[in-house]
């Protein structure tokens, strides 16, 4: 208990430091971190559907690939099914390796960048706005004790 007082009188003591802001600036200030989230949740939304659309490419060219291996097994070896092989072959493995690095690559960018940043500006506003809440209820008793 002795704990959550000294950091009640900590929390005063900074407030007491700022007195020149206003009901105005906390206002603005909370519509400013209402701002990054969503612009956060909007990067994280981006990085997810890029996530999606990489694995489904990967999926598609690995099992066109997969499919093409499948049909050519029994192909007369000479140089013309060689080289529509290599042909149709080539491009698929190089897009599905291409998508598996740029979805492993926007995995972690989700992981370690999207993601703590729209963690860190939630919890920033709920912070902010339960710090508002409480000042309004502070203010509320006020009134209700002068009365």
């Amino acid at each position: 208990m002795s704990e959550r007082k000294a950091n009640d009188e900590w929390v005063r003591r900074l407030v007491a430091q700022d007195s020149h802001i206003n009901d105005n600036q906390m206002k603005e200030f909370r519509m400013q971190l209402q701002q990054t989230v969503e612009t956060s949740e909007a990067n994280a939304r981006w990085a997810r559907r890029r996530i999606g659309l990489a694995l489904v490419v990967y999926l598609v060219a690995g099992g066109l690939y997969l499919l093409g291996l499948g049909y050519s097994k029994g192909a007369v070896h000479d140089d013309a099914t060689n080289t529509m092989r290599t042909i149709v072959f080539v491009p698929m493995v190089v897009s599905a390796l291409a998508a598996m690095v740029i979805g492993v690559g926007m995995v972690v960018l989700y992981l370690f960048r999207y993601r703590p940043g729209l963690n860190r500006a939630r919890f920033d506003l709920h912070t902010a706005m339960m710090l508002e809440l409480q000042e309004q209820v502070r203010e509320l008793a006020k009134g209700t004790r002068k009365s």
